[in-house]
């Protein structure tokens, strides 16, 4: 559907026409601005003229293959901010690990199912923009959080609940620790002895067991996909929600819906 609102720019870095073809005919009712690069040195010039808002890199090309393009861009000031979704034929466990270990935010196989592409666009898109947002106001806490700074009163306690509450409100963004810690105008050391003292567990114990507790009751609508509840809870892929699920609660989330159904 057409808007008012400017329209999002996305870069297909992918020596395949069919590819932005096919990209075109998914994107052809939404309000985005398509542009393609052929190779890993075209695309790196078009995304520091163009600054899109979301990449789809191609991992094997002509000349600079993805993974080295995304080095590239990661290591640039204007775009190391840019999500990048590597979109490749390569479906090996091992080249998926190195996508999501070096920063992707995304890993879709070809041929990919253009509903999927187009839901995980839209979502990345619709985080990479809250990110923005975010950033427009890090400072949101009233008093920096320092070692020094433990008095009789606990200050901090009511800042961690604050830094609690918008962390659940954000549950299915991905913040690191470094960026959790900018938000609440603190450095990382002193934000997870905070937060530790607060809640008895470290920022990512709390927010995986909130994911999780989340995860069991949107489990109980069957209307939603496990994949569907996986990215509303923080995780991208199935899994490893059903990875963290089942460590968590001794069943998969489907054995978890399955059993639902019998009570």
């Amino acid at each position: 559907m057409k808007t008012d609102a400017i329209p999002k720019k996305i870069l297909l870095i992918d020596d395949c026409l069919l590819a932005f073809d096919i990209l075109l005919e998914i994107c052809h009712d939404q309000d985005y601005t398509l542009l393609h690069a052929q190779d890993g040195e075209s695309g790196l010039v078009t995304a520091l003229e163009q600054m899109p808002d979301l990449i789809l890199l191609d991992i094997v090309m002509p000349g600079r293959d993805g993974f080295e393009v995304f080095a590239r861009l990661k290591a640039a000031p204007k775009t190391m901010s840019i999500p990048v979704i590597f979109l490749s034929a390569l479906t090996s466990t091992e080249q998926k690990l190195r996508a999501f270990a070096i920063g992707g935010v995304d890993y879709i196989t070809k041929p990919f199912d253009s509903r999927e592409l187009l839901s995980r666009v839209k979502l990345h898109l619709n985080q990479h923009q809250i990110h923005q947002q975010l950033s427009a106001r890090l400072n949101i806490y009233e008093h920096p959080l320092t070692e020094n700074r433990v008095d009789d009163s606990h200050a901090y306690v009511q800042q961690m609940l604050k830094l609690s509450e918008f962390l659940h409100e954000n549950i299915a963004l991905n913040f690191s620790l470094d960026e959790i810690a900018t938000f609440a105008n603190t450095n990382r050391t002193s934000l997870n002895q905070h937060f530790h003292e607060t809640f008895g567990l470290s920022v990512f114990e709390w927010l995986k067991e909130q994911r999780l507790q989340l995860a069991s009751k949107l489990l109980q609508n069957h209307d939603l996909s496990i994949m569907d509840v996986a990215m509303r809870v923080g995780y991208q892929h199935p899994t490893s929600l059903t990875k963290a699920f089942r460590d968590r609660f001794g069943l998969s989330p489907r054995e978890y819906r399955d059993q639902d159904n019998l009570a």
